[in-house]
């Protein structure tokens, strides 16, 4: 898949979470936010990893979603509530 194609799909994922907040449609929300955070992690893991592993979920997330968001909890509290 080229980049432009990634980077439409992912558009497409975050406008989706988007209309759901937007329409109060809470679960659908959630289960988009954390499918969203496990494909950014498998996009990141090592290529030696076949699946996304714990470890590469909270190290995306402490890498890119934690720093500056103002969220009050931890990787791991992402981690455990998917």
């Amino acid at each position: 898949m080229d980049t432009t194609a990634l980077e439409k799909h992912i558009d497409h994922l975050l406008t989706a979470i988007e209309t759901c907040i937007a329409n109060k449609f809470t679960l659908p929300a959630l289960i988009l936010m954390y499918s969203a955070i496990d494909t950014m992690a498998w996009l990141n893991r090592d290529e030696e990893h076949e699946d996304v592993t714990r470890s590469d979920f909270i190290l995306w997330v402490e890498t890119f979603l934690l720093p500056d968001s103002g969220l009050s909890c931890t990787a791991i509290d992402l981690y455990a509530a998917r």
